[in-house]
């Protein structure tokens, strides 16, 4: 099968098998793109494309970014082909320009792939107002668990988190809890709060590392290093370094939202107050990692290769 797969910014870049063209980095791109990468290990054609101007045929059209929903279109229209469009977020019934974008192409795919049951539930309401026919399925995203196994087990000495430094992500809980319970957290990822959060732990003078963009391999060397990943976002859809953190036998300590329940249930340990938080820290301290995370990961269904079969399952049905 040959698909191509839109995706945001990206070159157009042929990818079969293991092989990449025109692309020397993949480590640092985003989800879309090792996703991408992991269905082609099946043994399809992926052709990333960001631009509506593609002249090789394919078989289908999926959208991976959902503000790309005119692209998926245009290329699907020009050739006449199905247009599966992937929904991250729970909230269709936002009316802003850009959900009335992202609603417009829904309706036009073929089907909709939504990354949990939270996302589910949100475009089943819409779908039922819309009267809209196609297929919807839930494909949750996956790790890339061949990688992490080729990194080496390490002495766990920190607590870790990674992601976005939005202000909703509320990583300033993380640093405080660190400053109070006196533990080495090192933060993996970049945002507009970077500089605040930094005179934020100087503030305190908490043990807090600040490491940057990194490569996965580097990710899952410090996810592997780690007591526990930490986590008091106020609003996820799905959660990735929660599966990343499992798949590394780490424990994953997280603010309690439902949606976050719904797809990780009792492998995960909540917390609902910052001091709940700084006792849970002290607790899992005193562990060594996780070791029945792996089997989570494998048990939920949150690999990349689970991921890419169910993917293969929606194409294939759409093309009959």
């Amino acid at each position: 099968m040959r698909v191509a797969w839109v995706y945001r910014v990206s070159p157009i870049i042929k990818l079969r098998d293991r092989e990449v063209e025109l692309f020397s980095d993949p480590p640092n791109f985003f989800w879309e793109i090792r996703e991408a990468l992991g269905f082609a290990k099946l043994g399809h054609e992926v052709i990333l494309v960001s631009t509506p101007n593609l002249s090789r045929k394919v078989d289908l059209v999926f959208c991976a970014s959902d503000t790309q929903g005119d692209i998926a279109y245009r290329i699907a229209g020009s050739q006449d082909v199905p247009f599966v469009y992937q929904q991250i977020s729970a909230t269709p019934e936002y009316e802003d320009e850009v959900w009335r974008g992202i609603k417009h192409y829904m309706k036009l795919s073929d089907a909709i792939t939504c990354v949990s049951k939270a996302v589910y539930r949100g475009v089943k309401k819409w779908a039922e107002s819309e009267n809209y026919k196609g297929l919807i399925e839930i494909v949750p995203h996956g790790v890339d668990t061949d990688l992490i196994d080729r990194i080496p087990e390490s002495e766990r000495k920190h607590f870790v988190y990674c992601g976005a430094l939005f202000k909703h992500k509320r990583v300033d809980w993380l640093i405080r809890a660190s400053a109070r319970t006196e533990l080495p957290l090192v933060i993996i990822g970049d945002g507009p709060e970077r500089a605040e959060l930094e005179a934020l732990a100087m503030i305190y003078h908490a043990p807090v590392k600040f490491a940057g963009v990194v490569s996965e391999e580097e990710k899952y060397r410090i996810l592997k290093s780690s007591k526990a990943v930490l986590h008091a976002s106020e609003g996820e859809q799905f959660f990735i370094p929660a599966a990343e953190g499992l798949a590394c036998n780490c424990h994953v300590i997280c603010y309690k939202l439902q949606n976050i329940i719904d797809t990780y249930g009792d492998h995960l340990v909540y917390f609902e107050t910052f001091e709940e938080l700084c006792d849970l820290m002290k607790k899992y301290w005193e562990t060594h990692g996780n070791p029945e995370g792996r089997l989570a990961v494998e048990e939920l269904g949150l690999t990349m290769n689970k991921r890419s079969q169910k993917l293969q399952e929606v194409f294939r049905k759409v093309r009959r």
